[in-house]
């Protein structure tokens, strides 16, 4: 097993996933082969693009998959000399998407406006999905056709079914391999991207990350909220480049808080009973009152850690 100079894990484009980190290794390694590990479900398809472009200029880059990778994780593996794959890892493609939403009233003018930018948007996305076919029908030798049909579809790929496509080389049983978990905060951003969550969701245990997932979904719940029209969001898309801060033509699944924030939440089974009785807020309250309402309800550490599944 190779040892890895790059671990690009998490949101890609994110601090764990961007290109400042993979150019600045592989300047230091110029003249040396470079092994990558990648564990991420997507994000900025623009740094995705840019990554790849990166490791086939360098010319000997090796990608390593483990985990679950979709999205723009795998856009980022194209420009890899070789692709491989933990017999325990998922991969998955899809076409992009972004909000188009907007809750507003329009009279028959704006209206007529809106749909020219809807339809100039779709037009956009159909351009970048026929570009990411033809990255990924070079690297698997296929026709083009069959790549975009396979990205509408959009479905879980086991690690065979990832080497017949072509997408990886081989398939490998390294002992220090991380197997895929899904987690409920996990299964919550795949949800919210469009992206079919695989297996079982893992029930996660009394410790802090219950407490503020708990606390999450309590403050989601009582937020609602209404998405900025043409705003770019993502079943695989992102609207702002966190390097760039521009907005790129992003195709990845959001993060937990932004998925929060762009969906109306409904109550989460896994919320405390005695937050949901005592603490449950008005169904126009805004988080910072929510807050309030949850902090002056008297309910103890003890029974919120002993409330948790």
């Amino acid at each position: 097993m190779a040892k890895y100079k790059l671990h690009l894990k998490g949101y890609v484009g994110a601090s764990d996933f961007n290109t400042r980190d993979v150019d600045k290794c592989l300047r230091e390694n110029e003249d040396n082969d470079v092994a990558v590990l990648i564990d991420s479900t997507g994000g900025s398809l623009a740094t995705g693009l840019s990554i790849a472009a990166a490791f086939r200029n360098h010319g000997a880059v090796d990608v390593h998959f483990v985990g679950l990778n979709a999205s723009a994780a795998t856009v980022a593996s194209l420009g890899a000399r070789t692709v491989t794959i933990d017999r325990g890892a998922m991969y998955l493609v899809h076409k992009c998407s972004n909000v188009v939403f907007a809750w507003e009233s329009m009279n028959a003018d704006e209206l007529a406006d809106y749909i020219d930018r809807l339809t100039k948007n779709k037009e956009d996305l159909d351009k970048i999905d026929n570009n990411v076919a033809a990255l990924y029908a070079a690297r698997c030798r296929k026709d083009p056709a069959d790549l975009l049909e396979l990205m509408k579809k959009g479905g879980w790929l086991s690690p065979k079914e990832a080497l017949e496509w072509g997408f990886v080389d081989k398939i490998t049983d390294f002992e220090t391999d991380e197997r895929a978990r899904v987690t409920a905060a996990l299964a919550e951003d795949l949800k919210a991207a469009g992206i079919p969550v695989p297996g079982k969701v893992e029930k996660e245990g009394k410790g802090i990350a219950s407490i503020f997932t708990a606390l999450r979904d309590f403050m989601n719940s009582g937020k609602q909220t209404a998405p900025v029209a043409g705003a770019s969001d993502t079943g695989a898309s992102v609207p702002e480049d966190p390097e760039t801060g521009t907005s790129g033509e992003s195709t990845q699944a959001e993060t937990a808080g932004n998925a929060g924030e762009e969906n109306t939440q409904t109550q989460a089974a896994t919320i405390p009973n005695v937050i949901e009785a005592s603490a449950k807020p008005p169904k126009n309250q805004d988080a910072s009152s929510a807050l309030s309402s949850f902090i002056s309800t008297n309910v103890s550490a003890r029974e919120l850690f002993n409330s948790l599944p």
